[in-house]
C-alpha cells in the first residue's frame, strides 16, 4: 500500500511525499496539477503512465507462445519510453560513471584516515536494524507466496542477513548506499515465474552493464513508466482477503497486523514494527492471564 501511494504521485509527474499519510492526502492535488486547468486534457506524463498500466494488464491475454515468457513490465517500459520521447517529463537520472568511480575511490581512502568513527555508529546501527527487519519481512512474505509450490524451501534468515551485512559493509567502504531485500523486486521475481535466486544476481549484472555501456538509454526511461510497473506490483501484494481470513480465524494476529500497518503508515517501518510487536506482546500476555484465571476457576 505504501508503494502504491508513493508511486501514484510519480505516475502523474510529482515527487514522492515523505510519508504514506501525506501521500494519501496530497494525491488529489498532484492529480489536479497533472490535468489541464479546465480538465479537458491529460498531461503527457499521465498518458504515458496509463499506457504502461494498460499494456501490463492486457499483455498476458494477448501474448502468444514464447512471448508469454516475457513479463508485461518489459514491453510496457519499452513502449512508454518510445512514446514519451515526444514530450518532456521526469526521467531516470544517472551520475556520470567517472564521477561515481572518483567518489567511491575518495570515500575508500578517506575511510582509513577518519579520526573518529563514533559519530557514524548510531546511524549505521539504525540502518542495519531497519534493513534487516525489511529483508526478513520480505523473506517471510515471499515464503507465503510460494509455499504451495512443490519445490518450496523456506528462506534461511541467518544466511540472508549474513549476505546482506557483508554486501552492505563492502558497499559502504567504497561509498555505496545500503541495500535490502525488498518486496517489489522479490514479488516481480515470483510473478515472472523465476525459480532460483539467480535473478537477483543477474539483476545487478544487467544494471551494471547498462549503466556502463548504455547510460544514455537508461536516462530516456520516463519515471512514470517505472511507476506503472510498481503500482501494479504493489496492488497484487495488498491481500485484503487473506487479512480478513486471519482476523476471523486468529483474532490476535489480525489485531497485531492491523496495529502494525497503522503504525507503519503513521511513523516508519522500524517504529511501526516495534509498535506491532508491543501490541502483540500485550495482547498475548492478557490471553495467557485469562487462560490461567479460567483454569483456576
Amino acid at each position: 500500500a505504501i508503494i502504491v501511494l508513493g508511486q501514484l504521485h510519480v505516475l502523474v509527474g510529482a515527487s514522492i511525499p515523505k510519508s504514506p499519510v501525506t501521500a494519501a492526502l496530497t494525491f488529489p492535488e498532484s492529480l489536479s496539477n497533472a490535468i489541464g486547468v479546465e480538465g479537458t486534457w491529460l498531461a503527457p506524463v499521465l498518458i504515458c503512465g496509463l499506457i504502461g498500466i494498460v499494456i501490463q494488464l492486457i499483455w498476458p491475454k494477448f501474448a502468444k507462445n514464447k512471448l508469454k515468457l516475457i513479463p508485461g513490465a518489459l514491453p510496457a517500459v519499452i513502449i512508454v519510453t518510445i512514446v514519451g520521447l515526444m514530450w518532456q517529463m521526469p526521467r531516470v537520472e544517472l551520475a556520470p560513471f567517472v564521477e561515481v568511480i572518483e567518489n567511491s575511490a575518495s570515500t575508500f581512502f578517506a575511510f582509513g584516515w577518519m579520526p573518529n568513527l563514533s559519530i557514524y555508529l548510531l546511524p549505521a546501527v539504525s540502518l542495519a536494524i531497519v534493513a534487516s527487519a525489511e529483508s526478513m519481512l520480505t523473506a517471510r512474505a515471499i515464503d507465503l507466496l510460494i509455499k504451495n509450490q512443490p519445490d518450496f524451501k523456506p528462506c534461511n534468515l541467518n544466511r540472508e542477513l549474513l549476505a546482506q551485512g557483508s554486501a552492505n559493509f563492502l558497499s559502504g567502504i567504497v561509498g555505496g548506499i545500503p541495500v535490502t531485500g525488498v518486496m517489489v523486486r522479490s514479488a516481480a521475481n515470483v510473478n515472472s515465474g523465476a525459480k532460483t535466486r539467480w535473478s537477483t544476481v543477474l539483476h545487478g549484472v544487467w544494471i551494471a552493464v547498462l549503466v556502463v555501456a548504455a547510460p544514455g538509454l537508461l536516462t530516456q526511461i520516463p519515471l512514470t513508466a517505472l511507476a506503472a510497473v510498481l503500482i501494479l506490483v504493489g496492488i497484487k501484494l495488498v491481500n485484503l482477503k487473506h487479512f480478513m481470513h486471519i482476523l476471523k480465524t486468529h483474532r490476535l494476529d489480525g489485531i497485531a497486523w492491523f496495529a502494525t500497518t497503522f503504525a507503519v503508515f503513521t511513523t516508519d517501518l522500524l517504529r511501526g514494527l516495534m509498535i506491532g510487536i508491543a501490541v502483540y506482546a500485550v495482547l498475548h500476555h492478557q490471553k495467557i492471564l485469562a487462560a490461567i484465571r479460567e483454569r483456576k476457576s
